[in-house]
């Protein structure tokens, strides 16, 4: 099982480029960065914040595409992705020359994470409508070649099966996880190609701190055999 990382990066935490040579550095497989445009204003309810989250991150979040790419020019190894980006947000045509411009420039090392997005006015900011943002972002996947997952691993193997696809060869990524030896291995057991767990932002030494301490489930995770 391959592990990544990811944090809410901005303009007041280590630099994407930064980050990304010190994970590599400690052997993780993959950098994730997520993506908000802006916290509006006059938004009527405060973000969703959970454990390490900071208002902040929505407010100043750095751009991930052009956070990734400062990465992918210092690194080799690691794996690039969103995680996530608000698909409904972007021209499609836009965002696909974007990605494969970086996944060219990478060698390959890309991801692409999407989501829809649970900010009603930052969505509206963006000329979309928030009932239809579902619909928008399958849009905007299928005309940039990607395609939607199931809920849970069963009915995503029976759709992939369906649509003639080998169930071997998607690849599962649980995202934003506090992992634990035990939890590492519960998602080998349900066949979990990757994990990425999710750091605090801030400081360079307090992150460095944080990865340190994350770096032993590396080997570990490496000798988790799936089903």
């Amino acid at each position: 099982m391959r592990l990544g990382i990811t944090a809410a990066l901005t303009d007041r935490d280590l630099a994407p480029a930064v980050l990304a040579v010190a994970v590599e550095e400690r052997g993780f497989d993959s950098l994730w960065l997520p993506e908000h445009t802006h916290l509006p204003v006059r938004e009527d309810t405060p973000p969703a914040l959970v454990e390490g989250v900071r208002v902040d991150d929505y407010k100043r979040c750095l751009d991930p595409l052009v956070g990734l790419a400062t990465s992918a020019a210092v690194t080799s190894r690691i794996g690039l992705g969103t995680g996530i980006l608000l698909a409904a947000q972007h021209d499609p045509i836009l965002l696909a020359k974007q990605v494969a411009t970086l996944d060219h420039l990478s060698g390959g090392r890309v991801s692409l994470g999407v989501g829809f997005g649970w900010n009603r006015a930052e969505a509206e900011d963006h000329g979309v409508n928030f009932a239809r943002r579902h619909d928008v972002v399958d849009e905007h996947l299928g005309a940039i070649g990607g395609r939607g997952l199931g809920e849970a691993l069963p009915r995503l193997r029976s759709c992939l099966e369906a649509a003639g696809r080998d169930p071997g060869e998607a690849c599962v990524v649980p995202f934003g996880t506090i992992a634990d030896e035990g939890k590492l291995e519960h998602y080998a057991r349900l066949g979990v190609d990757e994990v990425v767990l999710r750091i605090r932002a801030g400081a360079e030494p307090a992150v460095r701190a944080e990865l340190d301490a994350l770096a032993p489930l590396v080997p570990f995770a490496a000798t988790l055999e799936q089903p």
